[in-house]
């Protein structure tokens, strides 16, 4: 991303997010301007996300917008708690990268394949097993876009590193509810943090003086229900 957005230039950003408007989702779905720059700016992203707030369409859309602009063939995995999740953002990614009339005013054209892990899925072309995505997998992805990232451990984080190309975190896209996690401690975005920080930088000193570059964005604002609805389920 850095190649080709100047993220200090806000014309040039506004500019990109007036091209993204045109790129609708499916369910009726529009992101807001905030979720727009945080697809466009940040790398990593990292997206600090309640239920309702949009998150997975903007991971979709950030698989797309990765994928559909760039300059060569593009790998992106995605990874979820669950199928249906899964399922959704091949969806939506499908829906949008095959809007023609969109991509023709960027003189856009591209194959799509998308391919399935150890399930069945209603849009992939094929579905590996495990062992067969172990072996496709070491060529290295783009950008890896998770889902539900709010109890990954460290061991998990660096096994995620050794997917995408030279083991550079920066091309993670990761998406948490801290009100949904499994861990007893409770979610802490800090530790995250350091798992960036520490697989990035080699000192201490760089470590501090890099992490506030580490961006969280957060998606607070509900769009799935109403006040009154939200308020009341937050009381019980």
């Amino acid at each position: 991303l850095t190649t080709v957005i100047n993220k200090d230039n806000d014309e040039h950003i506004e500019a990109i997010i007036d091209d993204l408007r045109d790129l609708n989702q499916p369910y009726n779905i529009s992101l807001d301007d905030n979720q727009k720059k945080a697809i466009i700016q940040n790398q990593p992203l990292l997206i600090d996300g309640l239920a309702g707030t949009g998150k997975t369409a903007v991971l979709a859309r950030r698989g797309v917008f990765r994928s559909g602009f760039a300059k060569d063939d593009t790998r992106i995995l995605y990874l979820a708690s669950t199928d249906a999740v899964v399922q959704r953002l091949v969806k939506d990614t499908s829906a949008q990268l095959n809007n023609e009339e969109y991509w023709a005013r960027y003189n856009r054209e591209f194959i799509i394949e998308f391919i399935g892990v150890h399930n069945d899925y209603e849009k992939t072309s094929r579905d590996l097993t495990i062992d067969e995505f172990s072996m496709q997998s070491a060529e290295g992805f783009d950008e890896v876009i998770l889902d539900e990232c709010q109890d990954i451990t460290a061991l998990e984080f660096e096994c995620l590193k050794s997917f995408v190309y030279s083991e550079d975190s920066r091309r993670f896209t990761f998406a948490g509810d801290p009100l949904q996690t499994l861990n007893p401690t409770g979610f802490d975005w800090a530790r995250i943090k350091a798992m960036f920080t520490e697989s990035m930088y080699d000192t201490e000193e760089e470590r501090s003086k890099y992490a506030a570059g580490i961006r969280i964005t957060k998606f607070h604002q509900n769009y799935r229900s109403q006040g009154n609805v939200v308020r009341f389920a937050n009381a019980v």
